[in-house]
This record gives C-alpha cells, structure tokens and sequence, in this order.
C-alpha cells in the first residue's frame, strides 16, 4: 500500500511535464498573422492580455500583469516573417496513428456521474434506458475495426466501457486519497477530482502514443434545469456540436502549465487542423444523422453563450480539460441529444436480441470514420 501511496501522489509531477522549451523548435517558424488568428479563438476575455504580448518579432508570456508591465518574461519565441509552408497531406491511412478516448467511465460507475438515462416513453410506457460511457466505448471499438483495416494505427485509450485510464480504479483511489470518505460524498469525489486525475491519464496516454489525429467521443444530454442527469424529461431539442481548443477565461492563465498549454495553441497548427477536422465530422454528423447543427437560440446550453467561442453554427472553441491537454489535432465530439424523444427511442432500439449496441450508435461510429477518411485522404 505504501508504494501505491506515492504513486498517487507522484501522478501530481506529471502535471506540468510539457515545458516550455518544448516549442523551442518553433523558433522563427510562426508568423505574426498566424498567431494573431489563433488568439481570436483561443481569448475568450480580454484581461488575459495580461498574460501575454505580441509584436512583429517575438511572442511573449508573463506569469502576471505586473510582470507584464515589467517587462519581465517567461518565454519568449522568435516570430518568422514569413509564413513556413506546410508538409504535404498525406492520401490514405496507411501508418496514421489515430487516437480514440471514449468518454466517461462505465459500468458499476456510471452512477457517480450520473452519465445515463432512464425514461418512460410517453406514448408506449415503454423503458429507455441507455449510457453514454457504454455507447462511446462502443463507437471506438467500431471506428477501431474500420480504421485498421485502412492501414492506421489506433490507440483506444480505455480497455472496456467500465475501465478507468487511471492506475487505480475508483475504489482503490479513495482508499488512499479519502479513506473517511462517506458514501454520500462519493460521486462528488468522483466527479470532481478522479475525474481529473483519469482525463490526464488520458491525455498523456494519447500524447505518448504521438498521434497524427485524435477523436474524444461523447454523447450530448440537454438537461433541464435542477435536473440530474438520469432522471431528466425529454429535451425540446435534438441537435449536434463538436468542440476544438480555446476560449481560454479568466483564471485560466494562472499557472505556468496552463501557459505552457495555451502557448502551444497559439505557435502550432493544432488549432486550425482541429477546428479543419471538426468542421468535417460536424457536417458528416449533420447529414448522416438527419439531426442539425446547434444554432443559436434561446435553448442554448449556457456553456456555449458563457465560455465557448463560436467559430461557426455548432463548432466551438471551448477550454475543456481534454481539449486543452491533448497535443494533435483534435475533434471532441458531441453527437445528438440522448434524451430528445425520438433519439432515446432510437438509441434504446437494439439491433437484435442479445445485442448491446443501436444502430443509430453504428451510425454515430461510420460518421467519424468518413470524416477521418475525408479529413486525410481528400
């Protein structure tokens, strides 16, 4: 139990472990204009100014506004005058390492997040039960299959819809971190600190794997009011949207490793591929899934007035702990609303007895495959 201890505590130092100095090798490789674009989505409040400077021949980040006004740096890169060209894209996937992260944990767990649903069809009284952690792992082992036998190489970051990227699962964490714990605390603890400690397990699982493309794979609920997820009404609105790297808030610059973070958004081209890619599985999802786009409307899920960026009708930029984390291109998708009527019929409607998995989740699956496929091959 004492190694376990310090291993847990050791997990902190891998926190910060993307430095600075990793984009040392963007030196004289990223013009003005270039990042200027990039911070368009990456700023979603204007004090974060403080945090960082840009002139024709250097981009700067302070650890404060007082460090700002002295002129004091924490890193500084040498900007190009003129724009570096790009490699060529690739035609097949032939050697492409794509990386999928199933959202969520599953399984004996989905209680303490609350990622299910359980419904009463109104028409039939028929039961609508599903989970979201189920369907996304279900979506990755399809993609996983159908990506393989196009030649690429493909990380699935959990091994089965209850596992956890962590090194210890739930239980065994709050053992060591909480071991007063009360039963009633658990899906707080759960929720807002495991959950941290799985998704940058995740994250370094997918930057050590050095993916060419990275897909997070979630499930949209539109939960009402003073509502908990899996016990919710029916949503007015079935609608899909895609997540990419920004909108940076206040606060959200305040430590060295966030910097570090938001430095790499603004000198790589991560940001204009993943927002590339995103507007690709967004379209695909819209047509293949016969569900729109989210547009704006007074049903609008207040993080997207609040804290995304809008880039265009139903893709964001949004700080989301996955989106930031993750060094490649990336699309976070969110695909329908479970619990609009018609979708949670579908979504509860399986293929055939015995079968876990709906068709409309085999659909969700061949949509980001043909994004994948149009994305490099096209």
């Amino acid at each position: 139990m004492r190694m376990a201890v310090l291993s847990f505590f050791a997990f902190f130092s891998m926190l910060e472990a993307y430095e600075f100095h990793d984009l040392d090798y963007l030196d004289q490789r990223v013009t003005k204009k270039q990042i200027e674009k990039r911070l368009t989505f990456l700023v979603k409040d204007r004090q974060l100014e403080a945090y960082y400077s840009l002139t024709d021949q250097c981009f700067s980040l302070h650890a404060s506004l007082e460090d700002k006004l002295l002129n004091k740096v924490e890193y500084s890169l040498a900007l190009a005058s003129d724009e570096v060209s790009k490699p060529q894209i690739k035609k097949d996937l032939k050697g492409v390492k794509i990386a999928l992260d199933p959202g969520h944990i599953g399984g004996k767990w989905k209680a303490y997040e609350k990622r299910f649903i359980a419904l009463i069809d109104p028409d039939t009284q028929k039961k609508l039960s599903f989970n979201e952690p189920q369907m996304a792992y279900q979506v990755a082992e399809i993609l996983k299959g159908l990506l393989e036998e196009k030649g690429a190489e493909v990380l699935i970051t959990k091994k089965g819809e209850d596992a956890a990227v962590y090194e210890w699962d739930f239980k065994q964490w709050l053992a060591m971190a909480h071991p007063q714990a009360e039963e009633d605390s658990y899906a707080a603890f759960f929720r807002t600190e495991y959950n941290v400690l799985d998704m940058q397990a995740r994250a370094d699982k997918i930057n050590a794997f050095r993916p060419d493309l990275c897909l997070i794979i979630h499930f949209n609920a539109d939960i009402p009011t003073s509502s908990e997820l899996g016990k919710q009404g029916f949503a007015e609105d079935n609608y899909s949207l895609v997540f990419v790297p920004g909108a940076f808030m206040i606060g959200e610059l305040n430590t060295s490793a966030k910097r570090v973070e938001f430095a790499r958004l603004a000198l790589t081209c991560d940001l204009e591929e993943s927002i590339s890619f995103s507007e690709i599985c967004l379209k695909n999802l819209v047509e293949d899934l016969g569900v729109p786009a989210l547009v704006d409307s007074p049903l609008a899920p207040t993080y997207i007035t609040k804290a995304s960026i809008q880039i265009e009708p139903g893709v964001y930029a949004r700080n989301l702990f996955m989106a930031r984390m993750v060094h490649s291109p990336l699309c976070y998708g969110e695909a329908l609303i479970q619990n609009h009527l018609e979708e949670a019929r579908k979504l509860s409607s399986l293929e055939e007895e015995g079968s876990s998995c709906s068709a409309r989740v085999r659909l969700v699956a061949k949509s980001y495959f043909n994004s994948i496929v149009q994305y490099f091959c096209n």
